[in-house]
């Protein structure tokens, strides 16, 4: 790949990556289907060229997203807003891998480097067979020490 769109590409992943820290959400969770621990990637926005913009560059990384409007109405948003997320779980951690540098949320940089542990340990084998985390980390939702 040529310098010129090495670097453009850090540039539009390094515009991601400050979307998700003003807009957006890192959240390490149990996924209650399976029981394993699972990590998403999500923002909210109303603007229509910052949506367009991100599901760009989410589709130039082949990162597969999901997006949802939520119509105005209620008490918490008087606007039409759209919700992205990144939900499959190695999608997460490419995508991880790629915003930790340019996060400066030490909070969301501290979930992000959770989640993708964990879906690094997930996906090791043990004989053939996936770790069991749930024997490791417990059934209980994890909390970092600090970090709501």
């Amino acid at each position: 790949m040529p310098l010129n769109n090495i670097l453009k590409c850090k540039t539009k992943v390094a515009w991601l990556a400050g979307i998700i820290d003003g807009e957006g959400s890192i959240i390490v969770y149990e996924s209650s289907r399976s029981g394993y621990h699972a990590c998403r990637i999500s923002f909210v926005n109303t603007d229509e060229g910052i949506l367009s913009a991100a599901k760009q560059i989410l589709a130039d990384l082949e990162i597969f997203y999901t997006s949802q409007l939520r119509p105005a109405g209620g008490y918490s948003n008087t606007k039409d807003c759209w919700t992205v997320e990144v939900n499959r779980q190695l999608e997460v951690r490419r995508l991880g891998k790629l915003l930790l540098p340019y996060l400066q949320s030490v909070s969301k940089k501290e979930k992000l480097l959770l989640g993708i542990r964990l879906i690094e340990e997930r996906t090791k084998t043990v004989d053939g067979r996936r770790l069991n985390l749930r024997r490791q980390f417990g059934k209980k939702r994890l909390v970092l020490d600090g970090v709501g």
